[in-house]
């Protein structure tokens, strides 16, 4: 059971749709600034990196290959932080990792020059790790909310969620007979309606930073009000905890 109840559900929706809008906005605004390179979507990145290989494309290669390598060892360390403040029983041990996130998204802003930087430069690689970093660190912070699996950084894996939870909305599994749904894709539980609206919700908030980052890139605001977004989400986890611990 998660630790907090109701009020603990409330601050993971609440942590949820704000992580999302981050994600989203600083996801559009590596896209236009960073000549195309996603921050958060490393499907999207792998692609890339794949048709770049595939055409002997070296100076392509190198920026999407530290893009996915930085995602990765920014999810290693984030999940083994966390692991480690749960172990020793932290309260809030999403906030540490979210102020982190916070920090490197700071380093974003004021590492942004006024027009965007030469691909192969120094100070694109540095913006990149960044930016990366951030969304890496944000995927391996936030997983849950009102007991389902719920991603901030990527839309793919809610898109499916969606549909599935409707599906299994529209005609609730049996309990006396085999469920697809429910033996093997662990679709159910109790209060399905709210968890198809808060996956519902997510993508849009998703979509609305997107929108953001796209309307305020030119001006720099986008990320800012991410970085915001993040805190506050850091001061949500210190006052009701976001992590149930399954206790």
């Amino acid at each position: 059971m998660s630790a907090g109840g109701p009020k603990n559900g409330r601050a993971q929706v609440a942590a949820a749709l704000l992580l999302a809008a981050a994600a989203g906005a600083v996801d559009a605004v590596s896209f236009l600034f960073l000549h195309q390179t996603f921050t958060a979507n490393m499907t999207g990145n792998a692609t890339q990196l794949g048709i770049a290989v595939g055409h002997t494309d070296a100076s392509a290669v190198r920026p999407l290959a530290i893009a996915v390598g930085t995602f990765v060892v920014a999810i290693w360390l984030a999940t083994a932080g966390i692991e480690a403040a749960v172990r020793r029983g932290g309260r809030a041990t999403a906030a540490p990792a979210l102020i982190v996130e916070a920090a490197l998204l700071g380093g974003f802003v004021l590492a942004r020059p006024d027009a965007p930087p030469a691909p192969q430069s120094r100070q694109f690689g540095v913006m990149l790790v960044l930016a990366v970093a951030a969304m890496g660190v944000q995927t391996a912070t936030f997983a849950r909310a009102l007991g389902t699996t719920v991603r901030t950084t990527y839309i793919s894996g809610m898109l499916t969620t969606i549909v599935q939870e409707a599906v299994r909305l529209a005609s609730p599994p049996k309990d006396e007979r085999p469920s697809y749904l429910r033996d093997e894709l662990a679709v159910g539980g109790a209060r399905p309606a709210e968890r198809l609206a808060l996956h519902v919700a997510v993508c849009v908030c998703f979509l609305g930073g997107a929108v953001w980052g796209a309307v305020t890139e030119p001006r720099g605001w986008s990320v800012a009000a991410a970085l915001a977004a993040v805190l506050v989400v850091a001061a949500i986890d210190l006052a009701r905890p976001i992590h149930g611990h399954g206790r």
